[in-house]
């Protein structure tokens, strides 16, 4: 569920980024855009170990790279895993805001496995069934939010510390368009250098 909602970011980012290139360039700065359109332009630096996007989408900053360039940042950071490495680097750089957002539809399949867990590890009934009423009540009531999404799961099973940190969190659409960006720019600089 959570690869899926990133492959359709990048379906939907590739149609968005598709007219963009190089605006300007600099020894510690790339500058990319469409021509004659602020939409989703940006310009990505370095300064002091940290990879910075600012522009259209909301700033990003990734921290300790292993470059000594700006080009060597981006290709650092673009050819990273979004899921672990690009997050945890947005994490450290962004002082954890920004890089996670609950998702409605990953909290319902997040409650669908616990429940196979629960029915495959537990032999308490009552468990069980808290449960699958948190499954029902969830796919009844459609986009709840996290808040009341987890408020549900106090109610009924009490049992949420019994759960991943994760439950319901996906990597942020603000960090997935940031790094579509970042990637943009290396495909960009890869095509210049060519």
């Amino acid at each position: 569920m959570r690869k899926a909602r990133i492959q359709d970011f990048l379906e939907m980012g590739k149609s968005s980024l598709a007219k963009h290139q190089i605006l300007s360039r600099g020894p510690d700065f790339v500058e990319i855009g469409a021509p004659n359109s602020s939409n989703m332009r940006c310009k990505l630096s370095l300064y002091r170990g940290h990879l910075s996007l600012v522009g259209d989408p909301d700033p990003m900053v990734w921290a300790y790279y292993d470059a000594r360039d700006i080009e060597g940042a981006i290709a650092w950071m673009a050819r990273g895993d979004i899921e672990y490495y690009v997050h945890q680097k947005a994490s450290i750089g962004m002082g954890g805001i920004g890089v996670d957002e609950f998702d409605d539809e990953v909290a319902l399949a997040d409650a669908e496995e616990h429940l196979r867990h629960v029915t495959e590890e537990d032999s308490r009934r009552m468990r069980i069934k808290a449960w699958e009423k948190i499954v029902e009540e969830l796919k009844d009531n459609g986009a709840m939010g996290q808040h009341d999404t987890y408020n549900l799961i106090y109610e009924i099973a009490d049992d949420f510390d019994n759960l991943s940190g994760n439950f319901g969190m996906v990597v942020s659409s603000r960090l997935v368009w940031a790094w579509m960006l970042v990637r943009k720019a290396h495909e960009l600089i890869e095509g210049s250098v060519s």
